[in-house]
């Protein structure tokens, strides 16, 4: 079965990040909980507008902040 991703390091936090088997690579966020200022996006946003790119990093973080509560 072919791998559906891989993981990489930021060339901006250094941080471990997915990267999807057809190269899009994920936002990701600081253990801070922002969003790294080096998250790369595909220049078309990866076929989503504007706004619902936004919604899905305000998805993100939400998630992100439970976990990290839950964890201290």
């Amino acid at each position: 079965m072919a791998e559906l991703f891989s993981h990489q390091a930021c060339g901006h936090c250094g941080q471990r990040h997915p990267v999807l088997a057809d190269g899009r690579i994920s936002l990701h966020f600081t253990d801070g909980g922002d969003r790294c200022a080096g998250s790369e996006r595909r220049g078309d946003e990866g076929g989503v507008s504007v706004e619902q790119a936004r919604r899905i990093e305000a998805e993100l973080r939400r998630v992100l902040r439970q976990v990290m509560v839950r964890r201290a």
